[in-house]
């Protein structure tokens, strides 16, 4: 047995399913949201605006209604006090007004019809069958296009009210049909009261039962609870009440579209204007009138679900609306007044600028040189820029230059860039400027000119050596602005000419080439020619050579003396060309003397060797021919030599005898051949080589004892001639005599 519940439970748990199901499709925020209010910036008459549909949520949108689902939803009592219509048993009213447009299984519907027997269609002409049958039904006793709430066998003609009503504020309005009291036919004991209600915009079908008694011996006490389409062909029923028996109270179910999704169109408005300016773009471009405007968007849906959105605003604000204001006018072009500097580099230059439209009072900004009023003072030269704005914010630029007068200029100065040591006088001067004064100055002396354009400087006493600004000058023009210094380097040249020392020399040398630092220059003196010095034609005492050099038209000369010695004089040795003969053991002094003039020494040459001495003594105890020769040496120079050959002959007394024939045959007498030298030879210098005829040696000895026996290789020689070279040294000197002949030998 199900339970009863108190009307205010029932309305109650209503209210919960209502804010359930709203809280599920509705909105937190605005949908769409618009974002804040535009006041626009200057000269700025248009803006974007775009549509934020985060905050509508997803699954919001409706269903179409070509199918539905079924479900028990919390029971809502009902009450109806809307119009009250009579009908008979198994009668079907005429058609009523239903007050909206209402889409049921995807057609659109303003008109409904009432069954007696617990049922609401669409469409005339249903028929008012009592007995239930089992749906999806095309029978021709089948109510179709209806919504059975339930179909059962009700008789309203002895008892009880039907009533219809349409309530709430489009476009959420419903309509309520009510079956209050109404007695079952043949049971008539037994009173049904129940309710069909179909919403606007969402086509939601609820069916409230609060109660629903059976009536087993008439018909059965089936009924059925649900919906038909108009074929016949789907019906959507309560699970177990498909023309089943059946009681219920306080029983509710709810039938939802679940068709495809219903996508809605966004629709832009201004508000005031019924005509949308633009649909189906979540961006738009506006330009609000001169006092602005406001603009909203909703979402439309087509003519099933056209107040989906206000129907399930549920806690959310709806759609949005934005303000959107043109911003004021820009600011024309400022007035723009320069005075540029008095002088190159000074800072005395103005900027003035004026506003030529706005409202004041107006603010400044410079750059550089920050100031707040229109009047910029002190400008060097160089750009600046100013922001100029009005009360309302707007804001105008503008670059002005302030530009340097041409700087005052003078020069080049003309000048020499060397100047000779101790130079008295240089001028400089620049070019001749009318109204200009000149203002120099100089690590010299400046002499006169000063003021003017042409000046005189005296050097003298100014080191040599580079002068770094060494004159400058400054031009004044006639209003007193001033030229950058224009200066000049200075160089002093002072060169030191070193001639590289030569001599003293021989008035017999050859000549030798000078030089001196820097190179360059002219030598000029006795003895010279171009850069050469011959001694042969210079004086015979100390010569003074001058070295000239010229740089940058300087002149720089220095001194050098050359000393030449003339050649000494000496006479011929004395004694001269000697002959001496010595013998074996004899020697003999001899004194070799020379005069001369010019102090210094004599330098005598015997036997190879150099001898310093007045006068050479020689103890001669050798034979042969000796050359003594003499130099005299006087200030470096030599004279010409003395020669003479001194002639030493030894006494005749070399003794040698050599055979002529000997006979080598055995006997006792000469069978040997031997040469006998007794004196005056080196017997450790002595070589002795026999020849045959062909020019064989066949004997050889150096010891001048040795005797040949007339043998070769130990075998006895043919009689014949023979030849014989003997070579014995002097052995009082180094001297070698060589002598030959033959001997015969006979056997």
């Amino acid at each position: 047995m199900e339970l009863l519940l108190s009307f205010d439970i029932l309305r109650a748990m209503k209210k919960l399913l209502i804010f359930i199901l709203l809280t599920h499709i509705g909105y937190g925020q605005y949908c769409p949201s618009l974002g804040p209010d535009q006041l626009l910036s200057c000269g700025v008459n248009s803006t974007t605006l775009t549509a934020d549909l985060s905050q509508c949520g997803a699954g919001s949108n409706p269903n179409q209604t070509t199918g539905y689902s079924v479900a028990n939803i919390p029971y809502v009592a009902q009450t109806n006090t809307g119009t009250q219509i009579f009908l008979g048993d198994d009668v079907v009213s005429q058609s009523q007004n239903i007050g909206f447009t209402f889409c049921f299984f995807g057609n659109t519907y303003t008109q409904f019809y009432i069954g007696s027997n617990g049922w609401i269609g669409f469409s005339g002409g249903q028929p008012a069958n009592f007995a239930s049958v089992a749906i999806p039904n095309m029978g021709l006793n089948v109510p179709k296009n209806c919504i059975m709430g339930p179909w059962q066998d009700w008789h309203p003609g002895i008892g009880g009210q039907i009533r219809y009503q349409t309530s709430g504020v489009a476009p959420c309005r419903k309509l309520t049909v009510s079956w209050i009291g109404v007695p079952m036919y043949l049971c008539t004991n037994l009173q049904g009261t129940f309710h069909i209600v179909i919403y606007e915009s969402t086509n939601i079908i609820e069916n409230h039962i609060q109660n629903k008694p059976n009536c087993p011996n008439w018909a059965l006490g089936t009924a059925v609870q649900g919906i038909h389409n108009q074929p016949g062909t789907i019906g959507v029923v309560v699970p177990g009440r498909n023309s089943t028996a059946w009681t219920t109270s306080n029983n509710s179910y709810r039938y939802t579209p679940n068709g495809p999704v219903v996508t809605p169109t966004l629709t832009w408005y201004q508000v005031g204007n019924p005509i949308p300016i633009a649909t189906g773009v979540a961006t738009i471009t506006v330009t609000p009138p001169a006092g602005g405007a406001n603009y909203t968007c909703h979402l439309i849906y087509p003519t099933c679900n056209v107040g989906w959105s206000t129907c399930n605003l549920g806690s959310g604000l709806g759609p949005d609306t934005v303000f959107v204001a043109p911003g004021p006018p820009n600011l024309n072009p400022l007035t723009v007044i320069t005075t540029n500097p008095t002088c190159n580099g000074d800072c005395d230059g103005t900027i003035v600028v004026t506003p030529t439209n706005g409202t004041a009072p107006y603010t400044y900004v410079w750059s550089p040189n920050a100031n707040g009023t229109p009047i910029l003072s002190g400008c060097c030269d160089g750009t600046y820029s100013v922001l100029v704005t009005d009360v309302n914010g707007c804001t105008i630029s503008a670059t002005a230059t302030i530009t340097d007068p041409l700087l005052v200029t003078t020069g080049p100065i003309t000048f020499n860039d060397t100047i000779c040591f101790n130079s008295l006088s240089e001028q400089y001067s620049v070019p001749i400027q009318p109204g200009y004064t000149f203002n120099w100055s100089t690590v010299g002396n400046l002499s006169s000119g000063q003021g003017t354009n042409t000046i005189d400087v005296d050097w003298n006493g100014n080191s040599n050596g580079f002068i770094l600004g060494g004159v400058q000058v400054i031009a004044y023009n006639a209003i007193g602005c001033s030229s950058l210094p224009v200066s000049i380097d200075i160089y002093i040249l002072n060169v030191l000419p070193v001639i590289t020392p030569v001599g003293p020399f021989c008035s017999y040398d050859e000549f030798v080439v000078l030089t001196a630092l820097p190179a360059g220059g002219t030598f000029t003196g006795t003895g010279i020619v171009n850069n050469d010095f011959y001694p042969t034609t210079a004086n015979n005492v100390s010569n003074t050579i001058t070295y000239t050099y010229i740089q940058s038209g300087c002149t720089f000369d220095t001194l050098i003396n050359i000393d030449v010695y003339p050649r000494p004089m000496i006479t011929p040795i004395t004694p001269s060309n000697s002959f001496f003969e010595l013998c074996e053991g004899d020697s003999l002094t001899e004194t070799y003397t020379i005069t001369w003039i010019n102090p210094g020494y004599n330098v005598w040459t015997l036997f190879g060797q150099t001898t310093q001495l007045d006068n050479l003594q020689v103890t001669w105890n050798t034979p042969g021919m000796f050359d003594i020769s003499v130099v005299h040496w006087a200030n470096g120079c030599v004279s010409f030599p003395q020669t003479t050959t001194i002639t030493i002959s030894r006494c005749p007394e070399m003794l040698y005898y050599i055979p002529n024939t000997f006979t080598p045959d055995g006997d006792e007498h000469n069978n040997s051949w031997t040469p006998i030298f007794t004196s005056g030879f080196d017997p450790f210098d002595f070589h002795l080589t026999l020849y045959n005829r062909w020019g064989e040696v066949i004997f050889e000895s150096f010891n001048s004892s040795d005797s040949w026996d007339g043998t070769y290789n130990n075998l006895p020689v043919q009689s014949g001639v023979y030849t014989w070279v003997i070579v014995y040294g002097d052995k009082n000197n180094d001297k070698k005599t060589l002598i030959k002949g033959n001997v015969t030998i006979v056997r």
